[in-house]
């Protein structure tokens, strides 16, 4: 199979119509609904994260590349981030254009949390799980739980 780049600018046009986050977000490329249809440069993306991250109430990516990165579980730039594509619906799905939805339980594993054990309920989340949260599920439990996901506030 051939496949043909065109580079300009930021733009990246790709006749296969597929992005960097195909296997990473494990979902399919498509055109978004509000935005443009074309796959661009992961790098290219500059929208402000502030508003996202104070309405989802939690922190640590420092730009949209860094919140798209981190959804996937991608804690560190790595090293050909100035290579790797994103199309319209994986941008919109993890970078400001993500939302928790309707299920707005606590996130965090048992293991760690301690939730639902003896068949209790798991508690509604009261904010977003912060960079260094969901890296320390990760290291700890192996298991990957997004930034922004729900999670639980412990009160004193």
């Amino acid at each position: 199979m051939v496949r043909k780049t065109l580079f300009t600018r930021s733009v990246v046009q790709i006749m296969e119509a597929y992005c960097s986050f195909k296997t990473l977000a494990n979902g399919p490329c498509s055109h978004g609904k509000k935005s443009s249809s074309e796959i661009i440069l992961l790098v290219s993306c500059t929208k402000s994260t502030d508003t996202h991250l104070s309405a989802h109430k939690f922190s640590g990516p420092v730009d949209e590349v860094n919140l798209i990165l981190c959804r996937v579980g991608k804690f560190s730039q790595p090293v050909k981030c100035s290579t790797m594509t994103i199309c319209p619906n994986h941008r919109l799905n993890l970078g400001v254009g993500w939302s928790r939805g309707g299920n707005t339980r606590c996130r965090v594993p048992e293991a760690i949390s301690g939730h639902g054990k003896g068949g209790k309920r798991w508690p509604k989340a009261e904010k977003g799980l912060d960079k260094d949260d969901s890296l320390y599920i990760f290291k700890t439990t192996g298991v990957f739980v997004a930034v922004g996901s729900g999670k639980y506030s412990y009160s004193s």
